[in-house]
């Protein structure tokens, strides 16, 4: 019931920022690809709008088109 794409957004968006840095060699400046299929496409679109300067660019498969965006 509360699965949403904001929710997701906002849920990739937190794993971003406090996740990779941990990661080895972290984020340091770097910037990720997202890689989605389905309604995973439109949570990347959402993330790189919402944070452009942590996205590299988008790997989206299967993506619906006539999906609309919130």
């Amino acid at each position: 019931m509360e699965a949403t794409l904001t929710r997701w957004m906002n849920d990739t968006i937190a794993i971003l920022n406090e996740c990779t840095p941990d990661v080895k060699g972290g984020m340091g400046g770097a910037k990720v690809v997202l890689v989605g299929s389905g309604v995973g496409v439109w949570v990347a679109v959402l993330v790189a709008m919402k944070r452009p300067e942590l996205v590299r660019g988008i790997v989206g498969i299967g993506g619906d088109p006539g999906m609309c965006l919130p």
